[in-house]
């Protein structure tokens, strides 16, 4: 076996360094294989390009208004990307009969976070006429709680939803997403039971920055 010392392989123009046929090119077995890092903006298209998460375990309690139920960011690394959003939240049950409407809507919003819905942009339509999230719309609306017995009010629902939206805004820059609720009249509990401590679900919500 012979050893070949080269600093730089080098091909002439307009050609490729090929393993002549019938040939093995060995990486594994003699050295240390250093492969390159391939920037964000050569990725092919539909290469996800960074995931984030965030998760909370603790009950939100929403009454007759709007509220922000939880919210993640992330650092564009590529201009006008897409977002893959996944949400896991658990809606708590009550014990009777409960004309209460509830929406759940998701948002974006580039640079900073904001403290109401209308700060945020919309990724989905409004397909449901129930309480639709003001400048939003809505992804689920409900006319009434669930359950309506005994023993419901130490249960909760859990709702997921996903959703892949482009987002217009250069590289670098800080996304939020956030999911909401609204409550016209009433209240609900998110991430927990209307009664009873020590029972839940976790509130999950994960992006995934998707190159164009």
């Amino acid at each position: 076996m012979s050893t070949l010392t080269l600093k730089e392989l080098s091909a002439p123009t307009g050609e490729v360094i090929k393993i002549a046929s019938g040939k093995t090119l060995d990486l594994n077995s003699q050295g240390t294989l250093i492969l390159p890092t391939v920037p964000s903006a050569k990725m092919p298209s539909g290469s996800v390009l960074q995931v984030v998460q965030h998760h909370i375990n603790s009950k939100l309690t929403v009454t007759s208004t709007t509220a922000k139920v939880i919210e993640v960011s992330l650092t564009t690394k590529m201009a006008n990307s897409k977002i893959l959003c996944m949400i896991s939240a658990s809606v708590g049950n009550f014990t009777t009969y409960t004309d209460d409407d509830l929406g759940l809507a998701l948002g974006y919003k580039v640079g900073s976070s904001g403290s109401s819905s209308t700060d945020y942009s919309a990724v989905h339509g409004s397909p449901y006429s129930i309480e639709v999230v003001a400048g939003l719309g809505n992804f689920f609306g409900a006319d009434t709680h669930g359950g309506g017995s005994n023993g419901d009010q130490y249960w909760v629902e859990e709702k997921s939803y996903s959703k892949l939206f482009t987002i217009s805004a250069a590289a670098s820059s800080v996304v939020y997403v956030s999911l909401w609720a609204a409550v016209g009249a009433g209240t609900y509990h998110i991430g927990g039971p209307q009664s009873g401590s020590g029972a839940g679900a976790e509130t999950t919500i994960t992006l995934m920055e998707v190159s164009p």
